[in-house]
């Protein structure tokens, strides 16, 4: 696997966190952009604007396990819940820790910034222009005469002194004042790049582990996604090993397998909790995250053969399959691995409308599948000849996930309780 640039992943998680909420499309590329443009007015060193910018790029990355339902974000409710579950999620990393600690405090006001513990003082300084860089995409989306309503604001906030700095304020309205900045700032975002940082070049072990932490992102929505990732990665790179395919790709067949659900975060949770059987717009609409999966993966420069390898684990040999319809001589091995890994693992998994099959019953839905021209016959021969060592791989990522997952939540719980009983408001 060749090296990677975290920005690129970053770039592309981005867009899965602005799955969430369709109404904010490219958010998060624009406060970065916005972010970096502020950084440079401050004259801030190139290497610090570049771990700012990227926390910028998932600022509300916390959204994912707060979530309710496709329309009920807590950041509405109570802004510094959603900076306390995105700081939880990513502070496990040891790629992110700076980026983990600017978001828990992007929200945090000029005024409270003396009240933060010594060690976070610098990255709560960092996460006040993450904030002033939201709340100015929030303002030019806003409707109406968008750039007179924001300059209004900032030198109401300059008046004040409180809720952000009078030195990036004045950058702020440095930057409102640079002509034309603000059009097409959409277009501008989706070309932001940040300067080439060795530090920031990922090789397989490390891009493994940050796709790995973006695979829990991903599950962390409901209990009946929070382990599936982890069982289709692992059974995929086992089925990957046994059919004597190059050790060199085994990474790569891993990572697919971490991502290919991807997608499912634009997919409304009632509709992926429903219990019963879905109806053919349902069917449509969560069918779609294929289509997604694509769209994010084949976008991050790298992911050559991981978009493919991870995204089309719904083609079908007949061509009845999705996103594209392909056929046979269309799929790769490697594709059709991830489509077995897939059914297998949701078959023996429990479900909001059944309880996970048994061997047995796995195993003959699998051979209709075959009968049917859906997946690869041979690949399915691998899973009868090794269902025991096959199903023992998957039931133990899956425990280690769901660890992980309860794990996850009571941390996210104990951190947004600790808050509210503080009564500390950083807002």
């Amino acid at each position: 696997m060749q090296l990677l640039n975290m920005f690129d992943l970053i770039r592309g998680f981005s867009e899965v966190v602005d799955l969430v909420n369709t109404t904010l499309a490219n958010h998060h590329q624009r406060v970065a952009l916005i972010t970096d443009q502020v950084c440079g007015r401050l004259h801030m060193d190139r290497l610090t604007c570049s771990r700012v910018v990227m926390a910028a790029m998932l600022h509300d990355v916390g959204v994912i396990p707060l979530q309710e339902t496709s329309d009920s974000l807590f950041f509405e409710q109570d802004m510094s819940r959603h900076s306390l579950a995105g700081w939880t999620l990513l502070r496990s990393c040891y790629l992110l820790r700076l980026e983990a600690k600017i978001i828990r405090y992007h929200h945090i006001s000029w005024r409270a910034i003396d009240t933060v513990p010594d060690e976070d003082r610098e990255a709560a300084c960092f996460g006040h222009l993450v904030g002033l860089a939201d709340m100015i995409d929030m303002h030019l989306h806003s409707g109406g005469d968008a750039a007179a309503t924001l300059k209004s604001a900032l030198k109401k906030a300059r008046q004040t002194g409180q809720t952000y700095s009078q030195e990036s304020l004045a950058a702020a309205l440095e930057l409102c004042d640079s002509p034309g900045f603000f059009d097409n700032l959409t277009e501008k975002a989706s070309r932001l790049q940040l300067p080439p940082q060795p530090e920031f070049m990922l090789g397989p072990e490390d891009a493994t582990i940050f796709c790995l932490l973006f695979s829990h992102v991903i599950d962390a929505r409901s209990p009946f996604t929070a382990t599936h990732t982890s069982g289709v990665a692992h059974l995929v790179r086992r089925l990957h090993e046994l059919a004597g395919l190059p050790e060199r790709d085994r990474k790569v067949i891993f990572i697919a397998g971490l991502l290919h659900d991807i997608g499912k975060v634009g997919v409304p949770l009632d509709l992926l909790e429903k219990p019963g059987k879905l109806e053919p717009e349902e069917f449509k609409a969560v069918s779609r995250h294929a289509f997604l999966s694509q769209q994010v993966l084949s976008a991050i420069p790298g992911f050559e053969q991981v978009s493919p390898w991870g995204a089309w684990h719904h083609e079908k040999l007949n061509g009845q399959g999705y996103p594209n319809g392909l056929t046979a001589e269309d799929i790769p091995l490697e594709s059709r691995l991830t489509a077995v890994a897939d059914v297998l693992t949701a078959l023996t998994e429990d479900r909001p409308y059944r309880p996970g099959m048994s061997g047995s019953g796995a195993l003959a839905v699998l051979d209709r599948m075959v009968a049917g021209q859906a997946i690869d016959g041979e690949v399915v021969n691998l899973v009868h000849q090794h269902f025991e060592d096959l199903d023992e791989t998957r039931r133990q990522a899956q425990n280690l996930a769901s660890h992980y997952y309860r794990t996850l939540k009571r941390d996210i719980l104990i951190a947004t309780d600790t808050y509210q009983r503080s009564g500390f408001c950083p807002t």
